[in-house]
């Protein structure tokens, strides 16, 4: 699914369908995902000057995709992508945003979902890491916070390891939260 007005992605291959629905469209929603053999919902907002900002996504989107897929007769598992951020929902409206999608989440125990937590993940064509990946190879990094604070990274290819492994056994992984990493001690 893409934004409603935007472009088809060129890099996807030809055999994905790209529909254009707003996240709280529930009837298009549920058109959409009919007949899936599972949905990844992977649509978040990640900047923003107020809580609302985070909230049409990260909350309302999962409110609207929970709805459509409890109106299924068969519902499809559903993966959620989190944010490690969801387990300190003090820090910040994001991570309040990620923690209360979540809470939607399990509201639902008649649906088959599972919750991956990723920390920031940077890869090819990121525009969110960039700059700070850039200042990183200058040999610059300012402190986001305490002077012993440590930041989390996940490769886009791990994040994508994690959910292969999810799509070969969701029914393992009903109702459970997992906060996930790249498996090297110390990152």
């Amino acid at each position: 699914m893409i934004r409603p007005g935007r472009q088809a992605d060129a890099r996807l291959p030809d055999a994905c369908e790209q529909i254009p629905a707003d996240l709280a469209d529930v009837e298009k929603l549920a058109a959409a995902t009919a007949g899936c053999g599972a949905v990844i919902y992977c649509a978040g907002s990640v900047r923003g000057r107020a809580a609302t900002d985070f909230s049409a996504a990260n909350v309302k989107g999962v409110k609207a995709m929970c709805k459509a897929l409890a109106g299924a007769e068969h519902p499809p598992p559903l993966l959620l992508i989190s944010s490690l951020a969801a387990s300190r929902p003090e820090l910040s409206d994001y991570a309040n945003s990620k923690h209360e999608g979540e809470k939607v989440l399990l509201c639902h125990s008649n649906l088959r979902w599972t919750i991956l937590r990723p920390p920031a993940v940077y890869g090819p064509g990121d525009r969110e890491m960039l700059p700070l990946l850039k200042m990183i190879r200058r040999g610059l990094l300012a402190h986001a916070g305490p002077a012993g604070q440590k930041l989390s990274l996940l490769h886009v290819d791990d994040l994508v390891e994690a959910v292969m492994r999810w799509l070969s056994a969701p029914q393992k992984c009903l109702h459970k939260t997992y906060a996930i990493d790249d498996g090297t001690p110390g990152g």
